[in-house]
């Protein structure tokens, strides 16, 4: 387990540490929405997973769209977010993301008496696609926002 949540990280922090390359080539939402699909779809093949290997890529791409996302979220909060409430914002992104790992496995581990190993993984990955679905109407205002801005400053 060690090696896997330490690839995982590993991933995390190689993909944040090339978010500015990213940035140049594609829009910070298509980043958060790739990024998304590829946390979906790692999550759906880790069930018909049946060796360390192939986990550890499953885990590795997991992770990295996790090391797309996250910076690149709280990026869009932080240029959101009126000046003076800046900090609030960002203390509670870090509060959510906190809660949602505490509660987290504990919902997991529910849902695996419920539905199954399998099943959870499924359902995250369906979670993970409806969360795109979700965000995309304020993803796609955001990327207006962003354009007008860049169009103010130039």
């Amino acid at each position: 387990i060690g090696i896997v949540l330490a690839c995982m990280e590993l991933a995390l922090a190689a993909a944040a540490s090339q978010l500015g390359l990213l940035v140049k080539r594609f829009s910070e939402i298509t980043l958060i929405k790739f990024a998304f699909i590829i946390c979906a779809l790692s999550l759906a093949i880790i069930p018909g997973i049946n060796n360390i290997w192939m986990l550890l890529f499953a885990i590795i791409l997991f992770g990295a769209a996790q090391g797309i996302s996250l910076p690149l979220i709280q990026t869009l909060l932080a240029h959101s977010a009126p000046e003076d409430y800046r900090a609030a914002f960002m203390s509670m992104n870090v509060t959510v993301q906190s809660i949602a790992r505490a509660i987290g496995p504990i919902v997991a581990g529910i849902g695996l008496g419920v539905v199954g190993m399998q099943n959870v993984f499924y359902i995250s990955a369906g979670i993970a696609l409806f969360t795109v679905v979700l965000l995309n109407p304020l993803l796609k205002a955001e990327g207006r926002r962003q354009k007008a801005v860049k169009k103010r400053v130039a």
